[in-house]
């Protein structure tokens, strides 16, 4: 699985850097295009920043009700 990943990802940064379409991509690469797009959308997490741990949380209050208020967002 890992060869493949090292094949598909090197494929992805090739597309990036060109100026084809994906499916002008798949096909002059003989790739299927669900396959393109599955292995573009594990490239694309591959490379985004992993928030992992704790957050800080922020309690405060709401108006002149003095409610502890909690907002998260995600």
């Amino acid at each position: 699985m890992e060869i493949m990943q090292e094949k598909m990802f090197a494929l992805m940064q090739e597309w990036e850097s060109g100026d084809q379409s994906p499916r002008e991509f798949c096909s002059s690469h003989i790739i299927k295009e669900h396959i393109f797009y599955y292995w573009r959308k594990k490239y694309t997490k591959s490379k985004a920043p992993c928030e992992e741990g704790f957050v800080p949380l922020n309690i405060g209050t709401q108006g002149s009700l003095d409610v502890p208020m909690v907002e998260i967002a995600y």
